[in-house]
């Protein structure tokens, strides 16, 4: 009977014991799910945020710089002085202060002493009475001139104070006036350099406001000049730049992939590559004023060759009607866009553009800088 307790009792337990392991693996299997969930939410929103960012780069946006405003000169504003009397007031305040317990204790004594003497009315008091009341209105009359040539001094050391303060203080203006107008000086020098089509000022501006152009990957900038004419080679992105697949979250919080066609992937790529030198040529002639004609190409990184895959002639009006446009290709139409594709609409190789203008100019006459424009 002890043995099928003892039995018993031991199947129990183990079935006790399973349940619990059971649960326990249930847990971390429920855990494992969550945190599963939860990478599939980061993976597509991540999917979003790259295919977000190539979006915007297709959008085309003109904004001249107004130069013409920019001339003009800020005026100087003088900034108000500050009223330091204040100061003699208080050193008059200070000096009577230190006094006033000492002129109101003799006048005390003063007081006392008479009405000593209207009280013991004899020989003996009034001799008294009137040694120490001497003595008092002596000592009343040094202390009022004491205060007197202390208020003097105390005035006149303010005052000083005021007028060095006043003084410290115009110095100072003026020395902002002239920093403000040094200032004014160079920044309008700058300015007009650029309208002029100053190559030291036009090369410092681009090399300012290029590398700010908001793309999602490194690209390289090749510029030259001549006779403010640009000609722009561009590093292009490689196309794996393009994510192969669409990525869509399910209801149940999993991911679904299409991989997208080829003819898709290389569309987007066209409409990318096009966009980067649209933006960029945009951001030139916003801050270059003296710019009116212009030449880029986009050069490919995927092959060692560095084939042109798209060149762009820009005259500074049709940047307007480009923007205008309903979409990039619709805008590199109106920009004389020269680019060849295939039927997937593939980029194919075609030969670099040379500004015209340029036919008969010695290279050593051509200018160039290189900018970096960072992820």
């Amino acid at each position: 009977m002890a043995n099928n307790i003892n039995g018993t009792g031991y199947n129990t337990a183990l079935r006790e014991l399973g349940g619990e392991k059971e649960t326990v693996f249930g847990e971390q299997h429920r855990f494992r799910y969550v945190d599963q969930e939860e990478r599939w939410r980061q993976e597509y929103r991540q999917q979003q945020i790259v295919e977000n960012q190539l979006a915007a780069v297709k959008k085309l946006t003109y904004d001249p710089v107004d130069y013409a405003s920019l001339v003009i000169r800020t005026p100087w504003k003088d900034q108000p002085l500050t009223d330091f009397s204040y100061l003699v007031v208080d050193a008059q305040d200070q000096v009577e202060k230190s006094y006033f317990f000492r002129v109101i204790k003799r006048i005390a004594i003063i007081i006392a002493l008479i009405v000593v003497l209207v009280i013991g009315a004899n020989a003996i008091v009034l001799w008294i009475t009137g040694v120490l009341g001497a003595a008092v209105a002596a000592s009343l009359y040094f202390i009022v001139n004491d205060k007197r040539s202390a208020l003097e001094k105390a005035t006149a050391e303010a005052q000083f104070e005021v007028e060095r303060l006043e003084n410290e203080e115009k110095n100072m203006n003026e020395q902002a006036k002239m920093v403000h107008e040094q200032s004014e000086d160079a920044r309008v020098s700058e300015i007009e350099k650029l309208l002029d089509g100053d190559l030291s000022a036009v090369i410092l501006r681009l090399d300012n406001v290029l590398p700010k152009i908001g793309f999602p990957f490194p690209v390289d900038i090749d510029i030259e000049f001549y006779n403010n004419i640009p000609l722009v080679r561009v590093w292009l992105p490689n196309r794996d730049v393009i994510p192969r697949n669409t990525c869509e979250l399910l209801p149940s919080g999993r991911l679904k992939y299409t991989e997208k066609e080829l003819r898709d992937i290389n569309k987007q790529y066209l409409e990318l590559c096009t966009a980067i030198l649209i933006q960029i040529m945009l951001v030139i002639y916003a801050h270059i004023p003296s710019f009116d004609r212009g030449y880029i190409y986009g050069v490919s990184k995927e092959e060692l060759q560095n084939n042109c895959l798209m060149n762009i002639t820009l005259e500074r009006e049709s940047l307007t009607v480009a923007c205008e446009a309903a979409n990039v290709l619709a805008a590199a139409q109106a920009l004389d866009t020269q680019f060849e594709c295939d039927t997937n609409l593939k980029l194919s190789p075609i030969e670099a553009v040379r500004p015209a203008e340029w036919a008969d100019v010695e290279r050593k006459d051509i200018r160039g800088i290189n900018i970096k424009i960072f992820k």
